[in-house]
């Protein structure tokens, strides 16, 4: 497995909940899928390299799909990530989101993060989106888990 080899841990509690981080523990991803809402919440913390990034996508796309999960919104929880992750912004909206948006996703709520260099990194990815999936950004998880879940996504 392409995590492993990167020395990233997966422990999944069941199904619907995976919890990824490195070996050291200073950054983890966690997956949840909230079958009544057909959302992933994706909450991430501590610094991950953007060669890390790309694989945990593929790892939890694969995943849904394995599980014929419905995923048509989502939550990115990014208050504590770390760092840029600039140099993985083309391959998401030009390889990996294209696939997901044919499978039925449609709308994000991006909570954002408080580094500074992980937020430029999120301003170019949002000019990058342009109508490809519909993203707003937050401050607050409550307001972007609320304004997620009230998107028509038919």
């Amino acid at each position: 497995m392409v995590l492993e080899e990167l020395g990233l841990i997966v422990n999944q509690s069941c199904l619907n909940n995976i919890r990824i981080q490195n070996a050291a523990g200073t950054a983890s991803w966690y997956f949840e899928y909230v079958a009544e809402h057909k959302m992933a919440i994706y909450t991430a913390s501590g610094y991950f390299t953007p060669e890390e990034i790309k694989h945990i996508y593929k790892f939890l796309s694969y995943h849904v799909y394995q599980h014929k999960m419905s995923v048509v919104r989502s939550v990115t929880d990014s208050r504590e990530i770390e760092g840029s992750f600039h140099q993985m912004n083309e391959w998401f909206v030009k390889d990996f989101m294209p696939k997901v948006v044919a499978g039925g996703f449609r709308c994000n709520a991006n909570i954002v993060s408080k580094d500074f260099y992980a937020q430029l990194a999120q301003e170019d990815l949002d000019e990058m989106i342009g109508g490809l999936f519909v993203q707003r950004q937050f401050e607050d998880y409550q307001k972007g888990y609320d304004w997620v879940t009230s998107q028509d996504v038919s």
